[in-house]
């Protein structure tokens, strides 16, 4: 597979919900898709004044200039590789209970990084972060641009998190406040590249901020986060620019998909179509391993590329693009496949990106048509190309599943804010809370399935797509 690509495949295999154990050669009984959260919970009132917590810095306050400087500085200032394994050592901790939790080791590393960890948050406080990559001067080759730094990002990420719990676990919630924001405004300056990966590497940095976010609300006295929840952005991390990037890398790579649309002599076809058809043998070579469509499109040279695709293209040119019997018979069979294989390929570039500009609930059908679609398609002309598209269900879903755990937090804090009001009672229904309002759930677009007897309650909402652990379902108690 390509670099980016299998880099984009560990991305979404390391997402929970996402992936399996691939350490392990021995099957596993399958967990919970869906497990229960029990979350005990102190009543909190809203804070005063409602906006002192935030989780993202303000626009307002942000600092000039550029924050990727910062964040790429900070590895190469360091030549003791030693310190960054203790990181990695460490992440183990992030999954123990709270109460496990080794504060005293944690808070050496953490102390031990004090000067890096205070360079992130300059930069999560710069208005811009530009990645620079060299896309502009590398299109044509665009899907060989290794991305190590945006690996190396997920260590800072691990290190703020470790740093965040670690103010939990010490009861300083005003500072896990403040390693929040700086750790959620970090992932989306990761987010902010020209790849779908970055976007993805953006909301998994978030997401571990979230699950911090998480157990902070969950501590005895932890403030109420409904206004600092409700004042990040929506979605968290925008991944529309990143996706239009996607969608031009084929013809940015075979740019004579894009050159059929003026007359040309014969002669020119011809040479048209064997640059086409070259460099799609090109992104062959580039693919490993190799899958069966790839391996039977590198077989074919031009002329069994061109003979064996001739029938298809004239049926094409005539019914999906109007062309007639007396214009087919004025062009040479180099302009038929050509203009057919150009044609075929938009077709099947909009019909796998025209879902992702449309809310969860109208895309999922489409989607999923597309997704049944596209299998046939890896048999034909096109088989280089469909390999190298992204998985955009995946992506919609990892995206959504981010935005899906924010408004669930945000419900969470008006129970608190509920209880508060009503002598640390929870209410028999959503309905009852009129003190903020109450958010829908993104991905069903209805509200939140709720039931509460008064002293406990559960929180629900089923699998996206029946991936695994995309669901919501906490079982949540008032502390006396």
């Amino acid at each position: 597979m390509f670099p980016r690509l299998s880099f984009l495949v560990a991305v979404l295999a390391a997402s929970p919900g996402l992936g399996q154990d691939a350490k392990s050669s021995t099957p596993k009984p399958p967990d919970d898709p869906n497990p229960v959260l029990e979350m005990t919970l102190s009543p909190a009132r809203e804070p005063v004044p409602a906006l002192r917590y935030r989780l993202i810095p303000r626009t307002s306050d942000l600092n000039p200039g550029n924050a990727a400087p910062l964040y790429l500085r900070i590895r190469h200032e360091m030549t003791d590789p030693a310190p960054l394994k203790e990181i990695d050592a460490r992440s183990a901790d992030l999954d123990k209970p709270l109460a496990e939790f080794p504060k005293d080791d944690v808070r050496k590393l953490v102390d031990s990084f004090s000067a890096r960890l205070k360079q992130i948050e300059f930069g999560a406080n710069r208005q811009t972060c530009d990645w620079a990559f060299s896309l502009p001067e590398q299109r044509s080759d665009v899907i060989n641009i290794l991305l190590p730094d945006v690996q190396e990002m997920r260590r800072w990420a691990r290190l703020l998190s470790l740093k965040a719990r670690l103010e939990v676990v010490e009861g300083k919630y005003e500072e896990a406040v403040k390693t929040l924001q700086t750790g959620i405004a970090f992932g989306r300056h990761v987010s902010e590249n020209p790849f779908v990966i970055g976007s993805l590497v953006g909301v998994a940095i978030s997401s571990v901020m979230l699950q911090r976010t998480e157990e902070l609300i969950q501590q005895p006295g932890a403030p109420n986060l409904y206004w600092a929840l409700s004042a990040l952005p929506h979605p968290l991390i925008e991944m529309r620019s990143a996706l239009e990037q996607e969608e031009r890398f084929a013809e940015d790579m075979v740019p004579e998909l894009m050159q059929v649309d003026r007359t040309l002599s014969p002669g020119e076809w011809t040479v048209r179509l064997s640059k086409m058809h070259a460099n799609m043998k090109r992104l062959c070579s580039m693919v490993v391993p190799v899958p069966e469509s790839i391996a039977a499109f590198d077989k074919r040279d031009l002329a069994t590329f061109r003979k064996e695709t001739l029938p298809t293209a004239r049926k094409y040119l005539s019914e999906r693009m109007g062309v007639t019997t007396a214009g087919l018979g004025s062009m040479n069979e180099d302009e038929i496949v050509a203009r057919y294989v150009a044609g075929h390929f938009r077709e099947v570039r909009d019909n796998s990106f025209k879902a992702t500009h449309l809310p969860y609930r109208e895309a999922e059908k489409v989607q999923l048509k597309w997704e049944a679609d596209i299998a046939s398609l890896k048999e034909g002309p096109l088989a280089p190309i469909i390999e190298i598209m992204p998985m955009l269900g995946q992506v919609r879903r990892v995206g959504l599943r981010q935005e899906r755990k924010i408004a669930a937090l945000r419900v969470i804090e008006a129970l608190r804010t509920f209880a508060a009001s009503h002598q640390g009672a929870l209410p028999k229904t959503l309905d009852e809370i009129t003190e903020v309002p109450v958010p829908i759930d993104p991905a069903t677009e209805k509200p939140f399935q709720y039931q509460s007897d008064g002293k406990t309650a559960t929180l629900f909402s089923p699998l996206i797509d029946n991936a695994p652990k995309t669901g919501v379902n906490y079982k949540i108690t008032i502390r006396p």
